[in-house]
């Protein structure tokens, strides 16, 4: 017959035991900490309003200032096109970003939340320029029927909707019929490049993008004369997504609305050419709208 055999605790097993409790809690706690300290991440994107390297040479300097100022760390994104971008701010995959104002009718009003308006010039307006070679010989939107025309990308205002509304407004023409070829660039410096070069009669573009290069690189719009200026239409903004909350929006806008009051916010906004940032009292797109509705009606 067996014994039941009764081991006491001899201590050695219990401090065995204790070391490890102790060992797990140390891994517990620093590895909490650890996650704790790591820097969250601001995802901020930029639309092709311009190419990819003058895209991120204005805007890399922006979001690393914000990103500072929010202890944050920053993932920068770039997309060649409207469309590309306005689904990333629709999923949330970015939490902030720089739009063109006419790439904000494809968005629901849940999607987005206008952040910042630049004021460039004591103006938070821009227009659509419509150019032409000076070579070309050409002064009005009347000349450039049976031409070459360069729009950017088919959801910019300022390269796309205006020129478009304003040729088919004018000659019950589309403008696919009234030039003899039509182009999109996906930018508007490609845009002035074809232009200024001669390889295509004319373009639309952002009046903020060619007075850009007018005052820093003036060879590029050297052979360029402005044939239309459109009314104003709302700045390009700078929006957050819809899925971003509240507390972290409010601390990006205060950041940005006030860029103009330190030294470094200063200096960057001074090399996009910008005044400053405003918030939104309003953002009406009403101009916008009316055009895009003439033309679905005209189109039908």
């Amino acid at each position: 017959m067996k014994k039941n055999i009764f081991r006491p605790d001899t201590g050695e097993e219990s401090m065995k035991s204790s070391a490890i409790l102790f060992c797990l809690s140390v891994f517990l706690f620093w590895s909490t900490s650890a996650r704790a300290q790591e820097k969250e991440t601001i995802h901020f994107g930029v639309a092709s309003v311009i190419s990819p390297g003058e895209s991120y040479s204005q805007y890399s300097a922006l979001s690393e200032y914000l990103g500072k100022k929010l202890n944050m760390k920053v993932a920068f994104f770039q997309k060649d096109s409207y469309a590309k971008m306005n689904s990333m701010i629709r999923e949330g995959e970015v939490d902030v970003a720089t739009v063109c104002t006419g790439a904000l009718l494809d968005l629901n009003e849940k999607d987005y939340k206008v952040l910042a308006i630049p004021v460039v010039r004591g103006k938070s307006s821009y227009h659509s320029y419509i150019i032409v070679s000076e070579k070309s010989g050409i002064k009005s939107v009347d000349g450039l029927k049976g031409q070459t025309f360069a729009f950017t990308d088919s959801l910019s205002n300022s390269g796309a909707l205006y020129p478009t509304y304003l040729i088919t407004k004018n000659t019950n023409q589309s403008p696919e019929r009234y030039f003899s070829k039509v182009y999109y660039t996906g930018n508007h410096d490609k845009s002035i490049f074809l232009v200024n070069s001669g390889v295509v009669a004319g373009a639309a573009v952002d009046s903020l993008i060619f007075e850009y290069f007018r005052e820093k690189y003036p060879e590029k719009v050297a052979n360029i004369r402005i044939i239309d200026t459109s009314p104003e239409f709302l700045a390009p903004p700078i929006v957050a997504s819809g899925k971003v909350n509240d507390t972290l929006f409010k601390k990006m806008q205060s950041i940005l609305v006030n860029m103009h009051k330190d030294d470094e916010g200063r200096r960057i906004l001074g090399g996009i050419l910008v005044d400053r940032l405003i918030p939104p009292d309003s953002h009406s797109l009403d101009s916008m709208i009316e055009m895009k509705k003439f033309l679905d009606a005209h189109s039908r």
